[in-house]
């Protein structure tokens, strides 16, 4: 195991780039290939989807990724929205011309962030309940089939 260590340290990150670099024609070919492969019509993609475990899994896991970039973006909002609220807090209290002011806009300012907050998070986990069962779908249907 330590000469395996030894080994790996000697190697230099140039030879390493070479190994992995594909050669034109490979591209060439690997292009190509991409090229003759079209996709299958909606209606012939439903009845593979019955028979084939790979299209069910194909079909979850692209849902699943659609999913992720929509909760992702709900996120961003989230934290976004957020620290806004927090920025007009800070504005609100130090442009208060006298101190009572200032604990008004702070408390105010809080309870609206802490709103808006909730407002947001809830909607994130709703969404993520969702499309948990979104792309958990294709493949609860493909089992149901199977049992039958």
């Amino acid at each position: 195991m330590a000469d395996a260590k030894k080994a790996g340290a000697r190697t230099s990150t140039k030879s390493v780039r070479k190994s992995k670099t594909p050669k034109p024609a490979a591209l060439a070919e690997a292009r190509e290939t991409v090229r003759a492969v079209e996709p299958p019509p909606a209606a012939e993609t439903a009845q593979a989807s019955a028979k084939d475990p790979n299209e069910v899994l194909r079909a979850s896991v692209s849902e699943a990724a659609r999913g992720a970039l929509e909760l992702n973006e709900k996120i961003l909002d989230a934290l976004q929205a957020q620290g806004h609220a927090v920025l007009d807090t800070w504005r609100r209290t130090l442009n208060a011309p006298r101190l009572s002011e200032a604990i008004l806009a702070q408390t105010s300012g809080v309870r609206e962030a802490y709103e808006t907050a909730s407002a947001h998070w809830k909607d994130i986990t709703e969404t993520t309940a969702r499309l948990v069962h979104k792309s958990l779908e294709p493949l609860q249907s493909a089992l149901h089939r199977q049992d039958r």
